[in-house]
């Protein structure tokens, strides 16, 4: 069976051609080969000049790599819930971006918004040199600034490295958890000496 390139609450970028600038939507469901549903954004401030046949472009990024393809609106509803419906794509086009490859992991850490000076209880599920994908761990729903200053902390055996400065680049829910993309951000020279050495030692562990 084909693999479905999509997954619920997925983020989206949905530009349409005749409009200018793009707005993201995430994926609420799909039928293999057949279309796939988006949730709209609120249209009270900006409403969206969409209908159906319309022609969209679609982009998203999902683990190492960014798709992108073209697609046209099958319907759109707007009770009880704004919704359309997009013809499954036939072709995509898919790049992969990532450079550094990225070691699984389970770690303990703490993300501390340096702004409101919040901690967040995370836990660590991959890992490279530049950046690394976090499971946010709070009951609660926790909001995140994109452009934002945060620092992570965690510890590998007897090593912890503190205070790792870090920018999210993207945000997304995968089984009920808040998912984040991090990108460590200017690590200072005992930084990125402990995070190499992190990363040697995942590299030994995972490819023995």
């Amino acid at each position: 069976m084909e693999k479905a390139i999509f997954e619920v609450g997925l983020p989206l970028s949905l530009e349409i051609p005749k409009n200018k600038g793009c707005v993201r939507v995430p994926v609420v469901g799909w039928e293999q080969n057949q279309y796939f549903i988006a949730k709209l954004p609120s249209t009270r401030q900006n409403p969206l000049k969409l209908k159906s046949k319309d022609t969209c472009l679609i982009r998203f990024l999902k683990g190492d790599t960014a798709f992108g393809f073209e697609t046209e609106v099958i319907s759109i509803q707007f009770y009880p819930v704004a919704l359309v419906f997009f013809k499954y794509p036939n072709e995509i086009e898919a790049v992969a971006f990532r450079v550094c490859k990225r070691y699984k992991t389970n770690i303990p850490a703490k993300l501390l918004d340096a702004k409101h000076v919040n901690v967040t209880r995370v836990v660590i599920e991959d890992i490279s040199e530049k950046g690394c994908l976090l499971k946010v761990l709070e009951d609660r729903k926790v909001h995140f600034d994109a452009d934002a200053d945060y620092h992570l902390t965690f510890r590998v055996l007897e090593t912890t490295l503190e205070n790792l400065n870090c920018l999210i680049k993207n945000q997304h829910k995968r089984n009920n958890y808040q998912m984040l993309g991090v990108e460590f951000r200017n690590p200072s020279e005992k930084q990125l000496t402990i995070l190499q050495s992190f990363i040697n030692l995942f590299e030994k562990s995972q490819d023995s």
